[in-house]
């Protein structure tokens, strides 16, 4: 899936692989490799070349918005002109029980009960309403709004919006969040190309 995007991205980027110069990629939970961005550019034959900068990103959830700030870090100090950020995964593939194993595991410390992932969430939430009088109907709004907008693509896992009464009365996952809360299993890729001025000639 990520070789594909790869290729589809710098296609409608009008590039080629002998134009990017960085590489940044978000760890897969289905199909893990150390040092996952080295692992893909090579698989990309990206690697081996000289001015190839590669790094891995993993901050869960947020991996591809952490990749995109760590690719304008890149183009900024001038030591890329063109990134690339490619997150893969293929987690709906895997068995539920097996996903959650592999979640649970790539959580370390906290004494987060399982899911860990979703707990570790919560607490964050549960702080925010805490510090800052965040309401639990407007932590719900999130999963509301994004499905408005989700349905308006084509190939869109859910084909209708979801209610807040919906996400409300979900199955409790974790203290003050619901099921519809949490992120749905799917496979996928997803890469953008990031770049200086030199290819917007």
């Amino acid at each position: 899936l990520g070789l594909e995007a790869l290729d589809n991205a710098l296609r409608d980027a009008g590039l080629s692989k002998g134009d990017l110069s960085g590489m940044i990629s978000v760890p897969s939970l289905s199909d893990p490799h150390f040092m996952q961005g080295h692992y893909f550019a090579t698989q990309a034959k990206l690697l081996p070349r000289r001015r190839m900068i590669v790094r891995t990103i993993d901050t869960g959830g947020a991996g591809p918005i952490s990749g995109i700030a760590a690719a304008v870090g890149l183009l900024r100090q001038r030591w890329a002109d063109a990134v690339a950020v490619v997150a893969t995964d293929a987690v709906s593939s895997l068995p539920a029980d097996e996903f959650l194993k592999r979640a649970d595991a790539s959580v370390e410390g906290g004494n987060l009960p399982q899911p860990a992932i979703v707990h570790g969430y919560d607490r964050v939430a549960q702080w925010h309403m805490k510090q800052y009088g965040l309401r639990r109907e407007q932590l719900a709004m999130v999963p509301v709004l994004m499905s408005y907008n989700a349905v308006k693509h084509p190939e869109a896992i859910c084909r209708r919006p979801t209610s807040l009464q919906e996400v409300l009365e979900s199955r409790s996952i974790a203290p003050v969040t619901n099921l519809l809360e949490c992120a749905r299993r799917a496979d996928g890729a997803a890469v953008i190309i990031l770049s200086t001025e030199k290819f917007l000639l």
